[in-house]
């Protein structure tokens, strides 16, 4: 299952390459920090991830999903789905 981690105020990787119908997880690493991940075009809003949680979504057609942190709107990440 592809991952992303929340770290250091970034996602990382802050691009992911992943199959149609595959899920991803992003996993709060940051020791303190709450963060989002919420979709630039309002698709999907994890809502706030505490540290330590973790938000899982099925990207099931290809395209590409750019996302941010509603908290942090610095933090920007994309999923690209082939």
């Amino acid at each position: 299952m592809p991952d992303v981690s929340i770290a250091n105020h970034a996602f990382n990787p802050a691009e992911l390459r992943v199959g149609a119908g595959e899920t991803v997880t992003w996993t709060n690493a940051e020791n303190g920090v709450p963060h989002t991940v919420t979709s630039d075009t309002g698709l999907w809003d994890s809502g706030v991830i505490a540290p330590g949680g973790t938000f899982s979504r099925v990207f099931p057609a290809p395209g590409t999903f750019r996302y941010h942190c509603d908290i942090h709107p610095d933090m920007k990440g994309a999923i690209l789905v082939t």
